[in-house]
């Protein structure tokens, strides 16, 4: 079974197009790799400027090391078992299943 340290981020190089957030060829820290319906598309990145933005195109960087394994794909259905998400956070709402990614610590989804 694979650990993630959320200590130790994964390092990515960019080589897209240079633009205000990324430099093209430098290395940038992950820290968390983002599905949108079911396939892996984005990443959690620290940018240019220190600010750690979302939704960063994974096809956009090279994974160069993860030896926390922050951008592990394990996936498992989970049921939402309280009412506080209701119509908050993209319309996850009680008793329905949704997919959720990664692992903690212990190695648990």
């Amino acid at each position: 079974m694979n650990n993630i340290n959320f200590n130790k981020p994964a390092v990515v190089r960019y080589i897209a197009k240079s633009n205000h957030k990324f430099t093209k060829g430098k290395l940038y820290k992950a820290y968390f790799i983002e599905y949108w319906e079911g396939e892996r598309t984005s990443l959690h990145v620290r940018g240019n400027d220190g600010t750690i933005t979302d939704f960063n195109h994974l096809e956009e960087f090279e994974i160069i090391s993860d030896e926390g394994n922050l951008l592990n794909d394990y996936e498992a259905t989970v049921q939402c078992i309280t009412h506080q998400y209701d119509h908050l956070i993209c319309g996850i709402t009680f008793g329905e299943e949704y997919k959720a990614i990664g692992k903690d610590k212990n190695g648990l989804l």
